[in-house]
């Protein structure tokens, strides 16, 4: 998929069913410059919450060819198989 900015704006997003906001968006995590991005079956890692990062599962990606943002659905996972992290 081409962009003609070059890059893409990624945007993560959890499952929250019966929340507010379905699924909930995790700013936190945003790539606001990626050039590559996560695929279905990837993990995404957020290390800020302390010593071991939090680890999620890519479950779908939504693309918006107009404005070049891509929608990352991400889940939390409990364990990832051949981690470097554990």
């Amino acid at each position: 998929m081409s962009n003609p900015y070059g890059t893409f704006h990624v945007v993560f997003y959890e499952p929250n069913p019966g929340g507010a906001y379905d699924p909930a968006e995790l700013r936190d995590l945003d790539i606001e410059a990626a050039i590559t991005i996560p695929s279905v079956g990837d993990y995404v890692y957020d290390t800020r919450a302390g010593k071991l990062p939090i680890a999620y599962k890519v479950k779908s990606r939504h693309f918006d060819p107009a404005g070049g943002r891509v929608g990352v659905v991400i889940e939390q996972v409990d364990q990832v198989e051949n981690s470097p992290f554990l």
